[in-house]
């Protein structure tokens, strides 16, 4: 099968040398701060770091410290995925959707946001996701039927309105 897309893994120099810096960096970014975690509440470590363990609860929670290199591993998954697998929408999405979940199982077991409610907003959004790149699934040749999928879209749009919506009301009850 020739691939036509860009994203052709065995004659693109590109994902040979940019392969191993996304699936190394943040792991190895993870497992240092993981190693640094008893001096990740010094301003000088926090300078170095940057904005990258805002919000997260560090002191009682010690898993929280794997939350920054397990976000940057969740994206480049599926980065990974979109220019590894240039042909096949079905198991594209099915990338998305394990990541997602591993990524939510995560956020929902380690608890590593110091707010009560910034967890449970976090949570709610992270559902929201799932169910939208599940709603992604139903637009390739996993529904055969163009007419399925078509209203298929109607449910789709009317959850991304909702997701929307939730939000921006609380955005708008905050910024008041």
């Amino acid at each position: 099968m020739q691939y036509v897309s860009w994203g052709c893994w065995y004659s693109n120099l590109h994902y040979w040398l940019f392969t191993p810096i996304v699936i190394v960096t943040p792991a190895v970014f993870a497992l240092l701060l993981y190693c640094l975690y008893d001096s990740l509440h010094y301003k000088h470590v926090a300078k170095w770091i940057g904005t990258a363990y805002d919000d997260l609860v560090m002191i009682e929670n010690r898993s929280a410290a794997f939350k920054p290199g397990l976000f940057l591993f969740h994206r480049q998954l599926i980065a990974g995925a979109l220019v590894l697998l240039p042909g096949n929408p079905v198991l594209k999405t099915w990338c998305f959707i394990i990541s997602i979940e591993v990524y939510t199982t995560y956020v929902v077991v380690a608890k590593p946001y110091a707010d009560r409610q910034q967890q449970k907003d976090e949570t709610f959004n992270l559902y929201c996701v799932i169910i939208i790149v599940t709603h992604l699934l139903w637009f390739t040749d996993f529904v055969p039927n163009a007419d399925d999928r078509y209203s298929l879209g109607y449910s789709c749009v009317a959850f991304l309105l909702f997701n929307v919506l939730w939000n921006l009301t609380f955005i708008m009850i905050h910024a008041v």
